[in-house]
């Protein structure tokens, strides 16, 4: 990940991450610090840490209701070259 963010164009925010579109070779983009580097991918590490805790958390009370899941998704599912019903 490391590596990835030092060639994107992206800006860290306090509401996220943004990518910056730039209209020039990627030869001439300026590379990244190595502290916002490591910034970015500590951020995006504390990030992923949030999601799959919460997504642990779910699955937790899920398991705990003791009732079978249900994976069937009532309703029509849109594709991008139709529709499933």
């Amino acid at each position: 990940m490391k590596k990835a963010v030092e060639r994107l164009p992206v800006e860290v925010l306090p509401e996220g991450i943004v990518q910056v579109n730039q209209s020039a070779p990627v030869k001439q983009k300026l590379r990244a610090e190595k502290e916002a580097r490591n910034a970015v991918a500590a951020s995006l590490g504390e990030d992923a840490a949030r999601y799959l805790q919460q997504l642990e958390d779910t699955m937790a009370e899920i398991r705990a209701e003791g009732q079978p899941v249900d994976f069937y998704t009532p309703g029509p599912i849109i594709h991008s070259k139709g529709m499933t019903f």
